[in-house]
């Protein structure tokens, strides 16, 4: 960019930005045709959710573990795109984010949803009322049963 460009006012050109957004929009719609709870539309903030995933420390072949909450805030970035959700799993509050096309996420399923539908975006209050939530417990896995 030369000088007399930089005084109008002129944008730097964008050269690999669309190359790279490209491959990523070509990326997301192959795992979506793949998994399709992956894109975020079968549920919204407000929702009862219960997500299976495997923990980061014990790796990809690892057991799973399952937790019920609320879905307090969805973020749509591409291949970035999280959810969060605030859990009680020991009557502690927890508040997980989950990586939308992470490979350790195994299922979202929705539990149930709210009667009206909330008017903010993102549900961060909710966070000061974790005390007064509360969840269903979690689904157990068809294969194990006591």
């Amino acid at each position: 960019m030369h000088n007399r460009e930089r005084r109008r006012g002129k944008a730097a050109p964008k050269r690999g930005r669309f190359i790279t957004q490209e491959v990523e929009r070509r990326e997301v719609a192959r795992r979506n045709v793949a998994e399709p709870w992956r894109d975020m539309k079968g549920f919204d903030r407000g929702d009862i959710l219960e997500v299976e995933h495997r923990p980061a420390d014990v790796g990809s072949d690892g057991p799973t573990e399952r937790v019920v909450g609320v879905c307090i805030a969805k973020h749509h970035r591409a291949l970035g795109s999280s959810f969060r959700l605030l859990c009680k799993p020991d009557d502690l509050p927890v508040e997980y984010q989950f990586a939308a096309y992470s490979p350790l996420l195994v299922s979202v399923d929705v539990r149930s949803r709210p009667r009206k539908r909330p008017r903010l975006s993102k549900l961060y209050y909710l966070r000061q009322r974790a005390s007064e939530l509360k969840f269903p417990e979690p689904r157990r896995p068809e294969g194990k049963r006591r």
